[in-house]
Parts: structure tokens; C-alpha cells; sequence
């Protein structure tokens, strides 16, 4: 379990048995449902862009078709406060910007799930899924709030 912590900008809370990670004060996620259809979805290698509370790595450990998670999280201070306590042997973390590794990465995926905010901004969403393309067929790249 995630304990409750702050560091930097960003603060874990938990209320009765939902835990969430907010940014600024600001609720920026929880581990509520909603990422299933992706994760029973993937198979192989995976990438996952944002780490948040680790919600889609830990179901994808479950799911026995997918044999390497690859996590890509921008912030050090999310890194340090959930990926410590997670129990994911087939993933990886890499601490980088999602467009600066999708644009140098060498590495090919099976599945990307872009799991990341951009608020209003859909010009990111809309750059992260071109540059996902390059390394994954584009039918197996999906973002939250697609699926």
C-alpha cells in the first residue's frame, strides 16, 4: 500500500479505502476503476506514459499475456512517493518527459497506454499518440479517456 506522504508539490491522501495522489492541491488522480478494458486488452511489451499511483502497471502485472512494463513518468517526486511501494517485477520505471522519450526511444511496444493529463490541452494527446505510433501499431495505442 502507498502510504501517505508529501514531497515536493505533490501529496498521497487516503480516504476510507481510496487512496489519491493530487498536485498543487489539486486531485489529480485516485485508484478508482476504469483502466481494465486497456489492461485485459495488452499483451507483451507495454508502455504505460505516467506513473500516477501505478494503478495501470499493477493491473497489467496481473494480466499473464503481457511479459515487460515499460512506466515513463516526468515527475522524480511521484517516483520517489508510489514506485518504492509497488510489487510489479515485469515493469520498469524511466524517469523522462513522455514527448522527449517518445520521440528517442528505440524500443518497440505492443501497447501504449498514454495515461497522462493534459488538462485542455488535446494538441498533447494528439502529439503523444503520433509519436507512440512510431513504435507501436497504431490500433494498440490508447489514451485515458478514450477507453
Amino acid at each position: 500500500m502507498i502510504p501517505v506522504a508529501e514531497k515536493g508539490k505533490f501529496a498521497i491522501t487516503r480516504r476510507k479505502e481510496k487512496t489519491y495522489l493530487y498536485e498543487g492541491g489539486i486531485h489529480w488522480m485516485d485508484d478508482g476503476p476504469g483502466y481494465e478494458f486497456f489492461t485485459e486488452l495488452a499483451s507483451g511489451t507495454v508502455g504505460v506514459g505516467g506513473l500516477g499511483l501505478g494503478c495501470v502497471a499493477k493491473q497489467l502485472q496481473a494480466n499473464d499475456d503481457v511479459s515487460r512494463i515499460v512506466v515513463v513518468e516526468i515527475s522524480q517526486d511521484v517516483i520517489d512517493l508510489v514506485w518504492p511501494h509497488l510489487d510489479i517485477p515485469k515493469a520498469t520505471i524511466v524517469h523522462d518527459d513522455l514527448d522527449h522519450y517518445l520521440r528517442t526511444t528505440t524500443e518497440k511496444f505492443d501497447y501504449f497506454y498514454i495515461d497522462v493529463w493534459a488538462g485542455e490541452n488535446d494538441k498533447s494527446i494528439s502529439n503523444w499518440r503520433k509519436l507512440a505510433e512510431q513504435s507501436v501499431p497504431p490500433d494498440r495505442v490508447l489514451c485515458w479517456g478514450e477507453v
